[in-house]
């Protein structure tokens, strides 16, 4: 069966032709969204000092940079703090890696832009002393369609030859989760691919699975097992789909302009089925969106795997940055490595950016840990202490 990918050009497709009113109206619409676009922090912890001190450990996490230009300010700007960080240092790529349908066959007419958008990640790396890791988001498994497991493996092998640098991409083998991975003396990773969890095609389960998790049971089993192992130590679980954000919020582009939610140049003025389409999206129809049943059952799943263990969960797919606190733990949306998404305050978000950037957390000899999140100029735009008590 031929894998169904995207035509060649991904989302470079000729913009239809509209009359140049329409054109004025739209610019001025677009523009007046960015200059309304502005950052939210809460009043608790904004106003912490630059540590004296040199951090023992950081760890760096971005998500969603498959689409990212030639010279990239975010890529760029990353580069340069993990030159400054070297050795004592991890980056973590969050999914999403290559848009808009992952790392074709070579034969493919989209193969050699697919892989322009993963050499520019790579690049940034190359030279990089640090940890590495890639972890897939559902773009890189083909869009979710057939043909996803097989793009998730080819991006794997390819990531892994260009950087020869051993197990740089995981899970292995589009698994659903992979052993631990020791970054520092107490601080972990658990990285889990949970676009496995949505893939409705092909995908490593079942008793033939070479995986540690053959089914979705022994995948919450497995996590609570492995945290419970770790627990002395600083966790970090590191997914592409987050479980707590303020996104999929929907603008007046998704309600006049819907199709720019799949491609930026279609301009196509469809505001009654864009308002249809945002209905759509809100009551949780698509499977990726939160409120839909699939995307509620794994959250639960991992909350209930979480318990009452103190972590930070790390994730990309919605394309901003953000901070939300729940108990003990921590729940991290680092999305804007190449796209952008408006989000808005509510839920008791700690933190939200409409912005390109990205977040890192450093480790203090004092056991102090701080989150910073710096957009893609390298200003810090807010700086976190993180506390695992509840009552903060």
């Amino acid at each position: 069966m031929t894998t169904n990918y995207l035509p060649k050009g991904g989302y470079t497709e000729t913009m239809p032709h509209f009359s140049s009113s329409l054109l004025v109206i739209a610019s001025f619409f677009l523009l007046a969204s960015c200059q309304q676009s502005k950052l939210y922090r809460s009043k608790s912890n904004i106003s912490l000092s630059v540590p004296t001190q040199k951090p023992v450990y950081s760890v760096f996490l971005i998500g969603d940079a498959g689409k990212a230009s030639a010279n990239e300010p975010t890529l760029q700007t990353l580069q340069k703090e993990l030159q400054n960080s070297g050795k004592q240092s991890a980056v973590l790529f969050l999914g999403d890696n290559i848009y808009p349908a992952g790392l074709p066959d070579s034969l493919h007419p989209s193969y050699q832009e697919a892989v322009t958008y993963l050499n520019r990640q790579l690049q940034t790396v190359k030279n990089y002393e640090g940890t590495v890791l890639f972890i897939a988001g559902n773009h890189d498994w083909n869009m979710s369609r057939q043909g996803g497991q097989a793009a998730v493996k080819r991006q794997e092998q390819y990531v892994e030859k260009y950087l020869g640098r051993g197990n740089t991409f995981l899970p292995d083998s589009a698994c659903p989760d992979a052993a631990p991975l020791l970054l520092h003396d107490s601080l972990v990773v658990v990285p889990l691919d949970t676009e496995w969890w949505f893939h409705e095609h092909e995908k490593p389960q079942g008793n033939q699975s070479p995986c540690p998790s053959k089914n979705k049971a022994e995948f919450f089993s497995n996590l609570q097992c492995q945290l419970a192992q770790h627990q002395n130590k600083r966790i970090l679980v590191a997914a592409h789909h987050p479980i707590i954000s303020n996104s999929k919020y929907f603008t007046w582009k998704s309600h006049l302009f819907p199709l720019t939610d799949f491609n930026p140049r279609w301009w196509l003025p469809l505001p009654v089925l864009g308002s249809l389409y945002v209905g759509y999206r809100k009551l949780g129809l698509s499977r990726h969106d939160l409120m839909h049943r699939n995307a509620k059952n794994l959250h639960k799943g991992l909350l209930s795997a979480f318990g009452n263990v103190p972590l930070l969960y790390v994730a990309g797919h919605d394309h901003n940055l953000q901070l939300h606190k729940k108990n003990k733990q921590y729940f991290v949306v680092s999305g804007a490595g190449s796209k952008l998404r408006a989000v808005p305050k509510r839920h008791k978000a700690l933190f939200v950016a409409n912005c390109k950037g990205f977040a890192v957390l450093r480790f203090y000899e004092n056991s102090e840990a701080i989150l910073e999140f710096i957009d893609e100029k390298g200003k810090v735009l807010s700086r976190w202490k993180m506390v695992s008590d509840a009552t903060k």
